[in-house]
């Protein structure tokens, strides 16, 4: 069926066919015989295809080390197999830049066919089954058929993409079928089989849309050539949309995954063909981007549902930094120069993510925390405030005052990108326990559930799962309030990861993010029952001991160090051992509040540290035991 709507097609005359020197050429090259002086004197005829293969080849794609002016030259360096695919290419492109169809977009098409092509070429070697520069050629051409549909039936095709936008591909296809009576795909196969590309390359064009294609040999060329196809096909539409968001880059990891591929190789073969594709749009004088992000980017850029962010700061440095940081992530971004305007913004524009210094005029970022918790119109909003100090005295102010998270100064791109990551997915969530609490109002079981959730996720630490400073801050007051009233003992632990930040700057964030997730669970699995453990910030724990005396508090806290010391965290290839320093300290009668307790803990856990590390100290300054 497909060849006798291919057979009409071509008569009507108005296929995109490569033309003139193309034509000559690909005859040419037919023949093993042909010398480079017969290859140059055809294509001297065209002078566009001549100036375009001498700006081709004094690229930086070429790495050639010298301008060159020769065409011959030109031609001998890049060989048979690329000029013949340049020149093909840039024959269909000079024919096929406009039509009469007005739904179909022919730059977009070129610039996708061509952002096809080169992450083929990068991503070609991962799976076998062709050459680079055939595999640059067959992704090239592997749409062309979408271009036959039209110019050759350019009104009905104009009815099809309207009727076909929000379609499956698969329903799409048989649209085509019942339309035309040839799909897009087989279109594309019988046009390459005319201009005498190999066989198994036609095959694979023919079948690129066909989920989980399998001719059921693990070594089958055309396999490899269609999963080839399928991955550099979503590598292009990445590469040609308007804005690219976390979850589009996630998604690519995930089809690599299928095939088999791991993300550092996706990785330098997006990076690389995103390179080439702006290299080659000047070639071909097709339209390319020029702020594409790399797949190791995929974690920190902005989410598809990001609302804008608020940026306050008396600073215009600092604004344009944080402004830098946030708009290379992908982020939309709002400034403000005190808290008083940034209140304003946020009651008039709904402004629900904030950054915000501490000290500014007029209103500071404490006073302005205070007024949005106070201010039920604006609902909630995440506010990170930006402080010089991580002192817990200051720390802890600007949670009282109504701060979700800080930041502090001077902060590096990957610690504020995560800061408002988690910021997004905590008003993600909050916004969907808002639509299901509005909805949940007829009974009180699911009220219930989703105050819960909220109160499960005010208290957590997203990364370790513990309980977090917040609500290590409510524990010890009670626990405090219970030991004076009962005349009862109370004892805590400080406990910090030793080196934590040369595992950081050597191994990378993720590495310390599997040492305090490793790290967590063997704290809470050393813990009595009675005892609560807690993540306060960055490597630094705290466990609360009611009921138990320095004496008891410092072997348990013994019995957690060892614990420790005796585990290897595994993160991909590496096997890390971990250290903790620890500070004991029990409530005594000259303690007016809970907050001296810690302080006394943290002291100890100081003297730790200046004794050598991997220890338990206790408050009265002498080690409970040394290592």
């Amino acid at each position: 069926m497909g060849s006798t709507a291919f057979e009409e097609m071509k008569r009507t005359g108005r296929l995109p066919s490569p033309k003139g020197v193309a034509l000559e050429l690909m005859r040419l090259l037919e023949s093993d015989d042909t010398s480079i002086k017969q290859i140059t004197t055809i294509v001297e005829t065209d002078p566009v295809i001549s100036s375009r293969l001498l700006k081709m080849v004094n690229s930086p794609l070429a790495g050639v080390s010298r301008t060159i002016a020769s065409l011959a030259m030109a031609v001998n360096l890049l060989g048979r197999p690329a000029v013949r695919n340049l020149v093909l290419g840039m024959s269909l492109l000079e024919s096929g830049k406009n039509g009469d169809s007005k739904q179909f977009d022919y730059q977009m098409f070129w610039s996708e066919s061509l952002a096809r092509a080169v992450s083929a070429r990068h991503l070609a070697p991962a799976f076998g089954g062709c050459a680079p520069d055939e595999a640059f050629t067959v992704a090239l051409l592997s749409r062309i058929g979408s271009l036959g549909f039209a110019f050759t039936y350019p009104d009905l095709y104009d009815e099809h993409l309207a009727n076909a936008e929000n379609m499956p591909i698969a329903e799409r296809l048989a649209a085509q079928r019942e339309l035309f009576g040839i799909d897009q795909g087989e279109l594309s196969a019988e046009m390459m089989v005319c201009w005498h590309l190999a066989e198994v390359f036609c095959t694979s064009v023919r079948h690129q849309d066909v989920a989980n294609y399998d001719v059921g040999a693990d070594d089958d060329r055309s396999t490899k050539i269609v999963k080839l196809l399928q991955l550099a096909g979503a590598f292009a539409a990445t590469f040609v949309r308007d804005k690219i968001y976390s979850e589009d880059l996630a998604e690519l990891l995930v089809a690599g995954h299928t095939f088999g591929l791991k993300d550092e190789l996706l990785s330098d073969a997006f990076d690389s063909a995103k390179e080439e594709w702006r290299e080659l749009g000047t070639v071909f004088s097709v339209a390319t981007t020029t702020d594409l992000p790399s797949l190791r980017d995929a974690h920190s850029r902005a989410s598809r549902d990001l609302k804008p962010i608020l940026v306050v700061d008396d600073c215009p440095v600092i604004l344009h930094k944080i402004t830098k940081d946030l708009n290379g992530a992908g982020y939309e971004v709002r400034t403000a120069a005190n808290g008083y305007d940034a209140l304003q913004a946020i009651r008039s524009e709904g402004y629900q993510l904030v950054l915000t210094d501490w000290y500014m005029p007029k209103m500071d970022g404490l006073q302005l925390c205070g007024a949005l918790r106070e201010n039920e119109v604006v609902g909630f909003v995440y506010v990170v405030v930006l402080t010089s100090s991580a002192n817990s005295e200051i720390l802890e102010r600007a949670f009282e005052a109504g701060a979700d998270d800080f930041l502090v100064k001077p902060w590096k791109k990957i610690e504020l990108l995560a800061r408002l990551k988690a910021g997004v997915r905590t008003l993600n969530l909050e916004s969907t326990l808002a639509a299901e609490q509005r909805e949940a109002h007829k009974t009180n079981a699911e009220l219930a559930s989703l105050n819960g959730k909220l109160q499960r996720m005010a208290i957590t630490d997203e990364l370790t799962d513990l309980h977090n400073r917040r609500e290590a801050m409510n524990r010890l007051r009670e626990y405090w309030a219970m030991a004076k009233r009962e005349n009862n003992p109370l004892a805590c632990m400080a406990l910090d990861i030793d080196h934590f930040k040369h595992c950081n700057d050597t191994h990378g964030h993720d590495a310390g993010d599997a040492v305090l997730r490793g790290t967590s669970q063997i704290l809470k699995r050393a813990v009595r029952a009675s005892e609560s453990v807690f993540r306060i910030g960055g490597e630094e724990f705290l466990v609360l001991c009611p009921n138990s005396t320095l004496e008891n508090a410092a072997a348990g806290a013994e019995r957690i160090r060892a614990a420790v010391e005796a585990n290897t965290v595994q993160h991909n290839d590496l096997h890390l051992k971990v250290r903790v320093s620890v500070g004991v300290a029990q409530i005594d009668d000259d303690m007016a509040h809970c907050e001296e307790l810690l302080k006394v803990a943290d002291k100890a856990l100081y003297e730790a540290k200046d004794q050598g590390r991997n220890r338990v100290v206790t408050s009265h300054r002498e080690p409970a035991i040394a290592t």
